[in-house]
């Protein structure tokens, strides 16, 4: 079964492109804002329609930890740009449940909702680090919403195969999906390009792990195995789907699967000190 891939920005929140790549990583640090997309993922084949994640607006982001944010798209109406109706999802699959993928669950009534067993126990948990992700808001989410469970890698559908990814979170999953061009993998945590497709040079990384983690180890241990996974990671906060409009997937762009190196961020000399 093939798949067609349709991304949806909701909001675009103005972030550091340094909180998505691991601090240690030195030779990778950039010092460069830029609007970072809360995007969520509409899945298409076979006679089905697939929802990955549901984002949230930018009042929620804003309220949460204070950036600046900017609402793009409503989420119905997001949905509706891609031919899609709230009453015609026929499943939700959850990448993980931090506050910026979940907020628009209750609005989906019905519809089987898929997440690794081990992200709700984490969730519940709300270790002080991620007290902010897994807020109030998303204790209430997760406490009425009826979630089908599963455990380890699984097929859920012919075609798209869920994959235990943890490291940003400890139940993340990422989302294996079938297409014309080969097979695309939806990262499991928070990820830009640069997590997966870092520049070269020493001492060079075939991957960065995110910024934002609850374990480095095996968060880039799980990069390095979404990355075998497919052809091309399109990771859950790619900035290109937002600034370059991209409405449908595949062709993939040059932008996600591009290793061209970005702009690096040069440290400056520090003045010596007189008589030094």
């Amino acid at each position: 079964m093939e798949y067609t891939i349709h991304p949806i920005s909701l909001a675009v929140i103005r972030r550091n492109k340094w909180c998505l790549l691991y601090p240690p990583s030195i030779q990778y640090q950039v010092d460069e804002e830029v609007w970072l997309p809360i995007n969520i993922w509409i899945l298409k084949g076979g006679g089905k329609i697939i929802l990955v994640d549901t984002g949230l607006v930018a009042q929620e982001a804003m309220a949460v930890r204070k950036p600046k944010a900017m609402n793009v798209v409503g989420f119905v109406e997001g949905l509706r740009q891609t031919g899609v109706e709230l009453a015609n999802i026929d499943m939700v699959l959850i990448t993980h449940l931090h506050y910026d993928h979940v907020m628009h669950l209750p609005l989906l009534k019905n519809v089987p909702v898929v997440v690794q067993e081990d992200e709700v126990r984490f969730a519940r948990e709300r270790h002080p680090v991620y007290g902010y992700a897994y807020n109030d808001k998303v204790q209430e989410i997760i406490n009425t919403t009826k979630f089908t469970l599963v455990n380890g890698r699984t097929e859920i559908l012919p075609g798209i195969e869920l994959v235990p990814t943890p490291g940003h979170t400890r139940g993340g999953q990422a989302i294996v999906i079938n297409t014309s061009a080969g097979k695309a993998v939806l990262s499991g945590g928070c990820a830009i390009r640069e997590d997966f497709y870092p520049p070269a040079g020493p001492p060079a990384l075939p991957v960065i792990p995110p910024a934002n983690h609850y374990d480095a180890y095996t968060a880039y241990e799980s990069a390095i195995l979404t990355k075998s996974l497919g052809d091309v990671v399109l990771p859950l906060h790619s900035i290109e789907v937002y600034s370059e409009n991209i409405k449908v997937m595949p062709p993939f762009p040059p932008c996600l699967t591009s290793t061209e190196p970005f702009k690096p961020f040069q440290v400056p000399d520090i003045p010596a000190k007189p008589g030094v």
